[in-house]
C-alpha cells in the first residue's frame, strides 16, 4: 500500500513539475522571443540553408510617423522607435531607418534603406531586376529565395526579390522592392538578421503600404533650361549643374554638394558624380599648410591605402580666380571596379575647398566636358 502511496506521490510530482516546466517555456516563449526557421518561408526558387534557431525579445510596433520627401514626391510611414540613419552609404540614398535596439549586446539594427535613380531611358521591371540579381550574386553565400516581377508600390510597376547572403560570418536575409516611373526608379530595401526576417516583416509591409509616390516629382520633365544653380551661404560656394544630374540627399562622404549623373543603361551600375568639400584650417598647427603639401600627403595615403594607385596627372590651375591644384588618378575598388578620379583643391580665407569628380576608367572621359564646366561656373560668394 506504501509501494503505491509512493508512486502515486512521484507521478503527482512528475505531473506537476511538468505543467511547469511547459508553462515557463510558453511564457519565455511570449516574453523573450520567438522562433523561426528559414525553411518555413515558401520558396519559390533556391532556398537558403536552414536558420539556427534565434531567440530575441519579440517586437512591437507602436504609432507610425508620416515622413515626407518634396523632392521625389514620396510620403511614407515610419514606426516612431526607427531613427533615421546620419552615415550615408551611398550617394543615391534617400534615407536609411533603423529599429531600436532590443538589448545592450544587440549587433545589428535591422534597417530600411530606401534609394533613388535614373536612367537615360525607360528600363523595364524585369530588365532592371536582372541587372540587380547580376550584382547581388557577389555576396557571400548569395541565395535568392523569392522573386515577384509582376508587383506594384502605390500603383506604380515594381518587382520584389528576397534573398540572403552572409557578411562577415554573419548570415543575412533582405527584401527589395523597386518602383518605377519612366527612367526613374525607387528602391525599398529590408535588412535584418537572418533569424529576425519574420520578427519585423509585418511592419515592413505596413509601411511599404503605406508609400506614396507621385511620379512628377519623381520624374520630372526637362525644362528648357540646361543647368541649376546651387548656392551655400553658408560656406561661401555658388556652382551651376547640368538639370538632368540628381542632387544627392544628405552630405555624402562629408561633402556639402553633390551631384549624380543618370545611368546609361540597365548594365549601368556606378553614378558617376561630382562632390564639393570644405574644411577649415584656422587651427594653430595647421598654420604652415599649403596646397601643395596637402596633396602630397593625399598621394602618399591613397599610394599605402588605394589598391593599384596610379597618379595618372598633376598640375596647377585655377578655382574662381583663385590658385589651385589638380591631381588625376585611378584605382581598383574593393568589388574590382577600376575608378578613375579628379581632384581640384584651393585655399580661400582659411578654409580648404576641394571638387571631385568621381568616375570610372570607362566613363571618365564622358563627363569630363560636364565637370570643367562645373569648374568654370564656381564661384565664392
Amino acid at each position: 500500500m506504501r509501494s503505491q502511496n509512493k508512486v502515486l506521490v512521484v507521478l503527482s510530482l512528475t505531473i506537476v513539475l511538468s505543467a511547469f516546466l511547459l508553462i515557463s517555456i510558453y511564457t519565455i516563449f511570449q516574453t523573450y522571443g520567438s522562433f523561426y526557421f528559414a525553411s518555413q518561408i515558401e520558396c519559390k526558387y533556391t532556398c537558403p540553408e536552414v536558420t539556427p534557431i534565434a531567440i530575441y525579445k519579440r517586437y512591437s510596433a507602436g504609432s507610425m510617423q508620416s515622413h515626407y520627401y518634396p523632392a521625389i514626391g514620396l510620403n511614407i510611414s515610419v514606426p516612431n522607435d526607427w531613427n533615421l540613419s546620419q552615415t550615408t552609404q551611398s550617394i543615391n540614398e534617400v534615407a536609411t531607418y533603423l529599429s531600436p535596439k532590443q538589448n545592450p549586446f544587440d549587433r545589428f539594427q535591422e534597417n530600411l534603406m530606401i534609394k533613388e535613380g535614373r536612367y537615360l531611358q525607360n528600363v523595364t521591371p524585369s530588365r532592371f531586376m536582372n541587372t540587380t540579381l547580376e550584382g547581388l550574386k557577389g555576396l557571400s553565400h548569395f541565395r535568392m529565395i523569392e522573386r515577384e516581377d509582376n508587383f506594384t508600390v502605390s500603383g506604380l510597376p515594381a518587382n520584389k526579390i528576397v534573398y540572403s547572403y552572409d557578411q562577415n560570418r554573419y548570415p543575412y536575409m533582405a527584401m527589395q522592392l523597386s518602383a518605377f516611373a519612366g527612367p526613374a526608379y525607387l528602391t525599398f530595401t529590408y535588412n535584418t538578421e537572418l533569424g529576425k526576417y519574420a520578427e519585423y516583416l509585418p511592419v515592413i509591409e505596413n509601411t511599404i503600404a503605406s508609400v506614396k509616390i507621385d511620379p512628377h516629382f519623381l520624374f520630372p520633365q526637362i525644362q528648357n533650361s540646361t543647368s541649376v544653380a546651387f548656392g551655400d551661404k553658408s560656406t561661401g560656394v555658388s556652382v551651376q549643374y547640368p538639370q538632368n544630374w540628381t542632387r544627392a540627399f544628405d552630405h555624402y562622404l562629408t561633402s556639402i554638394f553633390a551631384i549624380y549623373a543618370p545611368l546609361q543603361n540597365a548594365s549601368d551600375t556606378y553614378y558617376d558624380n561630382i562632390r564639393i568639400m570644405t574644411q577649415d584650417i584656422r587651427n594653430p598647427g595647421q598654420s604652415n599648410f599649403t596646397v601643395q603639401k596637402h596633396i602630397t600627403d593625399l598621394e602618399n595615403y591613397f599610394k599605402a591605402n588605394l589598391k593599384n594607385f596610379h597618379l595618372l596627372q598633376n598640375e596647377s590651375t585655377s578655382l574662381s580666380a583663385t590658385p589651385a591644384y589638380g591631381i588625376t588618378y585611378s584605382f581598383t575598388s574593393n568589388d574590382m571596379m577600376k575608378h578613375k578620379l579628379q581632384r581640384i583643391v584651393s585655399l580661400k580665407d582659411n578654409k580648404i575647398y576641394t571638387i571631385i569628380y568621381d568616375s570610372t576608367e570607362n566613363s571618365f572621359d564622358r563627363y569630363l566636358p560636364i565637370f570643367k564646366e562645373l569648374l568654370t561656373s564656381f564661384k565664392f560668394i
